[in-house]
């Protein structure tokens, strides 16, 4: 695959939405060759709300061949509280993340 390779995905500051991460989620469960895959970097997308999180959460709590991945930044995302404890649940199983960003999520305190 010619993914094979690939260390970082970087779609910072991109107009994600909540849609596009839920397609992203499934993308990322079916994309078999990112095995290399370490950095998932989605910060400064504030149009992504807790659904997008949580298909983000599901395909990086289900899909083995992101075993590998260390560091996810979801910095400025408009996750609140319960996109939190969604994002928390579903890693929680995965002790494999070195570095997990979640600052500047504007609806963390509501």
């Amino acid at each position: 695959s010619a993914l094979r390779n690939l260390a970082t995905l970087d779609l910072r500051s991109v107009g994600l939405t909540s849609i596009g991460m839920g397609q992203l989620a499934t993308s990322l469960q079916q994309a078999k060759g990112l095995m290399g895959l370490r950095k998932l970097l989605l910060s400064d997308n504030d149009s992504v709300k807790d659904e997008g999180v949580a298909a983000l959460a599901t395909a990086l709590a289900t899909s083995p061949h992101l075993a590998g991945l260390e560091v996810l930044d979801l910095r400025g995302l408009c996750m609140s509280a319960d996109g939190a404890v969604k994002l928390m649940s579903a890693l929680a199983s995965s002790a494999f993340y070195t570095n997990l960003q979640v600052s500047g999520c504007s609806r963390l305190l509501t």
